[in-house]
């Protein structure tokens, strides 16, 4: 029997109607509401294998709307989840760090501004990592 604490194991995604990563420490990250399967496979030898298939759904705030309610609740920093296609202008508070891209997390993030929105920030002081 293999030892807990030291357990070797291999994870593999299959992404079905929906679409996920798998990001640092394992952590499932979804991008598109839909199934998704995950199967953990132990590597001592044992072929002792497991699967589970999830069904991500919609969050009930938009990663623009949970961004717009930091802004509007006076945070001072906000890491993006996943990415953003601006649907009106945004601007950033003097002070707030908004942190997108690779730096953010694990999984890279974007913020698409389409032509006729614009971003604006009120500081001189940095307000995006890239």
């Amino acid at each position: 029997m293999s030892d807990p604490e030291n357990f070797d194991y291999e994870i593999t995604l299959q992404n079905g109607t929906g679409e996920a990563v798998l990001a640092k420490h394992d952590f499932l990250y979804a991008l598109r509401a839909g199934t998704v399967t995950l199967t953990i496979k132990a590597l001592d030898g044992s072929n002792l294998s497991a699967s589970r298939t999830f069904t991500l759904v919609e969050p009930a705030v938009s990663a623009e709307q949970a961004l717009r309610n930091a802004i509007a609740n006076g945070e001072s920093s906000y890491v993006l989840s996943g990415n953003i296609t601006l649907t009106q202008d945004l601007v950033i508070p003097n002070g707030m760090l908004l942190l997108v891209g690779t730096m953010a997390q694990d999984v890279p993030s974007v913020i698409t501004v389409p032509q006729g929105v614009t971003v604006e920030k009120t500081t001189a002081r940095y307000a995006f990592w890239v």
